[in-house]
């Protein structure tokens, strides 16, 4: 006997499967806040790390780089100095010389003696004596037997300024309708001696001298009228000699010229001739040779007389040993 034992009504909750709910532990999105977190932080330390590091990349370029610039600089700064180590050298050994035929030095003058032995005195490649100074004592000696060589300043009287300064001591120029010129040698510059050479830069300006009738051109005396003259020259020649040295002697040669476009020759025609012999002693330490020549000659307007001599190195600095004169006979 079948019996009905299905109930009348079945509810959903009695048929289907319980569902368990955790109602402790809400859902929520907080989890993955927690994962994403530590990841972002750790991207920036590696980016720091990197920027750090490129930072000490650069400082260490840098402090290559100075230490390269650095030792550059003590490297020129060593140059520099060495350089000038040189050149203080070089100045210390610099002297001023002269060669000690230009200096106003006779063989009667003490003063002028006295100061040519305060001078370093030596031989160049051509055997010349060269006077130099290497210390303030010897330039200050050096330069007072310089200055001697040089014009004295003139001062005419009643000139329009009267604060100029006067030598009391030169006369005033004077004319007495003659024609006369005595002139003295001033320095010379130092030539080839092998080639005959022209006395030049006659002084006018000296006590000693006298030009009136006549004119100096050129280091030359030209005359301004017809008639006989009375023309003459010395030239004084003068070395000291190296106890060092050795006996020699040497032919010199002193002439008075004149030059007219009238004369053969090229207009130059000799006049007069001086020759002499010159001997270098060690044992007298000094060789001096005195040439002078004179004569009465008839000169015509235009003449230019001048001189020359051999080995001009020899010409003695006395600038009043030598010297030219032209007086007109009346």
């Amino acid at each position: 006997m079948i019996t009905n034992d299905f109930p009348s009504e079945v509810r959903y909750e009695e048929v289907a499967p319980p569902i368990y709910r955790n109602h402790c532990t809400p859902v929520s999105t907080g989890i993955s806040h927690r994962f994403l977190l530590p990841l972002s932080s750790k991207r920036s330390t590696d980016r720091y790390a990197k920027i750090l590091i490129i930072v000490a990349i650069l400082l260490a370029l840098s402090c290559v780089l100075l230490a390269i610039f650095t030792a550059l600089l003590f490297a020129k700064l060593e140059r520099v100095r060495g350089d000038l180590s040189d050149y203080s050298n070089t100045i210390a050994d610099r002297k001023i010389c002269f060669l000690c035929a230009q200096l106003n030095v006779s063989q009667f003058d003490p003063d002028g003696k006295a100061a040519l032995k305060l001078l370093d005195v030596t031989l160049d490649d051509n055997g010349n004596d060269v006077c130099c100074a290497s210390d303030a004592r010897q330039t200050k000696s050096l330069f007072e037997l310089v200055y001697k060589k040089q014009p004295k300043t003139t001062c005419l009287k009643g000139t329009a300024n009267p604060e100029t300064p006067c030598d009391s001591s030169l006369p005033s120029p004077t004319t007495t309708g003659m024609s006369a010129a005595h002139l003295i040698a001033g320095l010379q510059s130092m030539g080839n001696d092998a080639d005959t050479a022209h006395i030049r830069n006659w002084r006018t300006d000296d006590v000693t001298t006298y030009l009136e009738g006549l004119q100096l051109i050129k280091d030359r005396l030209v005359i301004k009228d017809t008639g006989l003259y009375l023309v003459y020259s010395q030239i004084y020649f003068s070395k000291n000699v190296a106890a060092t040295a050795l006996r020699s002697a040497v032919l010199l040669k002193h002439s008075v010229y004149r030059y007219n476009v009238i004369y053969p020759n090229s207009g130059n025609q000799a006049l007069m001739d001086s020759h002499g012999t010159m001997i270098f002693d060690p044992v007298t330490a000094h060789s001096a040779l005195t040439s002078f020549t004179a004569a009465a000659l008839h000169l015509v307007v235009g003449d230019q007389i001048y001189v020359t001599v051999s080995n001009m190195s020899l010409v003695s600095g006395d600038e009043k040993a030598s010297f030219l004169g032209v007086v007109k006979f009346e």
